[in-house]
């Protein structure tokens, strides 16, 4: 099942369910933008331009999404 995390254009927009997911995160609105998962140490696993990130390999837990600065919880179920 794929998911899909819609990424805010402004503060008064919510972010898009669903999260968690067991195979992609999808980020919409940041085309062409460095995206960065890390870990919950902080250890920077996967840096990509791409919008899908394939999380299939990476262990259940939740991970931290950043994207031009800002950060969001996401989790792999």
């Amino acid at each position: 099942m794929a998911s899909g995390i819609c990424w805010p254009l402004s503060q008064s927009e919510r972010e898009c369910d669903p999260n968690p997911s067991s195979t992609v995160f999808i980020i919409q609105n940041k085309h062409g933008k460095k995206k960065e998962l890390y870990n919950v140490q902080g250890e920077l696993l996967f840096s990509t331009n791409e919008d899908v990130i394939d999380v299939k390999s990476f262990a259940k837990g939740m991970y931290y999404l950043r994207v031009e600065g800002q950060v969001k919880k996401v989790v792999v179920e």
